[in-house]
């Protein structure tokens, strides 16, 4: 059809110069074409199908923002669930982390189980140095 065939131009079309010398990418889709995050979203979608549907169990909570999975299972479950994942294509490598004092971070949270309940509040980097740029400086507004 017409519209995979427009795809297949877009996706084959990935060449770049830089310093003179001019560059094809292969493997990846370029990080500013307004074409990857679709993609992305759509191979997300089938891999989380196709993988939650393998698992020997039901997974009781399982959220996805973009490419960041957050989950929870029993940890004796934890190996079964990424190998079935990395399993679905060779260049795609799944990592996991697990909690630690009964917290984990994901994306902008900081995820705790207390008391059979989940709280959040916000994630600070150790590097959070709770500096903001005061809104009367002479910065551009965009940045305050």
């Amino acid at each position: 059809s017409q519209f995979l065939y427009a795809i297949e131009t877009v996706l084959v079309s990935t060449s770049f110069s830089f310093n003179g010398q001019f560059y094809e990418q292969i493997f990846v889709r370029p990080m500013g074409s307004p074409l990857s995050p679709v993609l992305t979203d759509i191979v997300m979608d089938d891999l989380e199908t196709h993988c939650l549907s393998l698992l020997s169990f039901n997974v009781p909570l399982y959220y996805r923002y973009v490419h960041d999975i957050f989950n929870i299972v029993s940890r004796s479950k934890i190996d079964e669930i990424v190998s079935t994942f990395n399993n679905y294509h060779q260049r795609l490598t799944f990592t996991h982390r697990t909690e630690s004092d009964s917290c984990i971070s994901f994306l902008d949270m900081t995820v705790i189980r207390s008391n059979g309940r989940l709280l959040t509040d916000w994630y600070r980097k150790l590097t959070c140095s709770n500096r903001y740029i005061n809104f009367y400086s002479k910065h551009p507004f965009k940045y305050k």
